[in-house]
């Protein structure tokens, strides 16, 4: 938060905790720096992809999420990754458990 601020990493340890919790609500209100960025980037690329799906006739009712367009740390994504292969685990699983009756 510092250097959104302009601050020296010893300046944000002088802020008292007052102001510092005064920086986390107008933060939680009103994002801002590179973080606001993602999200307005993020907002344009669902709105476009909502608009090519409507024009080619959608996909089965899916919706757009905006996560899918957020950047995300690659540790996360990783994650992310991993739950989903697991899932998909799960769910062969289950099939292949019913034919085999």
């Amino acid at each position: 938060m510092g250097g959104l601020l302009g601050l020296t990493i010893g300046e944000v340890r002088d802020l008292g905790l007052t102001e510092l919790t005064r920086w986390g609500r107008y933060w939680a209100e009103e994002p801002w720096g590179p973080w606001r960025d993602n999200l307005h980037a993020a907002i344009v690329s669902r709105e476009l992809r909502r608009l090519l799906m409507r024009r080619g006739g959608g996909r089965g009712g899916r919706t757009v999420d905006l996560d899918q367009f957020m950047l995300r740390l690659p540790s996360a994504r990783k994650t992310e990754r991993a739950a989903g292969f697991l899932g998909w685990l799960r769910t062969v699983g289950r099939k292949q458990g019913k034919h085999s009756d």
